[in-house]
């Protein structure tokens, strides 16, 4: 099943006479994650950091904020010895909150919550 993942993964084309799909850096990174997660067979921050920028690298114009471009570039300065470290430098430590998203709204009907 793996061998299957990353072969779909991996592929330009997702089906024989379908035109190269178009994704966004959410679905990079994401594939990036899934990569590392197949090949090396655990969490590894520092394999994903270097598939991000690689990943980066390769496609610039998928939607990358201007803060991650940052990020990327002074993870390949440090060698990605510190994953971690760059994104904490960014907004006091405390992440970007104009980033936040709303998952769902959802409103129960039948006992009147809002979740």
């Amino acid at each position: 099943m793996s061998q299957l993942i990353c072969q779909f993964l991996c592929s330009s084309e997702y089906a024989i006479g379908f035109q190269i799909l178009n994704y966004t850096d959410d679905t990079a990174m994401t594939k990036s994650i899934a990569q590392s997660l197949i090949e090396i067979k655990k969490f590894d921050p520092k394999d994903i950091a270097k598939r991000f920028a690689l990943e980066y690298n390769k496609e610039p114009k998928r939607g990358y904020g201007t803060n991650v471009v940052d990020v990327f570039a002074a993870l390949m300065l440090a060698n990605y010895e510190a994953p971690y470290e760059p994104a904490k430098r960014q907004f006091g430590g405390f992440g970007s909150y104009g980033e936040l998203k709303i998952i769902f709204d959802m409103v129960d009907i039948d006992c009147g919550h809002s979740f």
